[in-house]
């Protein structure tokens, strides 16, 4: 079939954050290096399946408001939902301050790209 024949792509996944790594955390450039420190961890789970991906430093930024922290999510075949975990440790594995919320990757493919304004057009999304 098209699916296991279809390489599995990659895309860049940006998740804005308040008051992270720790509760109450307002000064964006500190709440940076300490969420760079403890060393914060982003993990991408579907079904049984799951994949721990770290940041870069590079990878995290901040605003006035927000710290943001850019991750390579885990490559797919085809569009889904995964359950996302992101939390920072306090010592070794320890999670702690886990934020959860679900991803829901983009289709890879759509085709055909046009068709009649009259409709009509079966359109295959995968």
């Amino acid at each position: 079939s098209d699916e296991n024949n279809a390489a599995a792509t990659s895309q860049t996944l940006t998740i804005f954050l308040k008051n992270f790594p720790r509760p109450g955390c307002k000064d964006t450039l500190a709440c940076k290096a300490d969420a760079v420190r403890r060393q914060t961890r982003v993990r991408f789970s579907r079904g049984d399946t799951s994949v721990n991906v770290t940041p870069s430093e590079s990878g995290m930024t901040e605003t006035a408001e927000w710290l943001s922290i850019q991750v390579l999510a885990p490559p797919r075949v085809v569009a889904g939902v995964d359950t996302l975990t992101v939390w920072a440790a306090v010592e070794g594995d320890v999670e702690t301050d886990v934020f959860s919320f679900e991803y829901v990757a983009p289709p890879r493919i759509v085709s055909p790209v046009d068709g009649s304004v009259k409709g009509g057009t079966e359109v295959t999304v995968k």
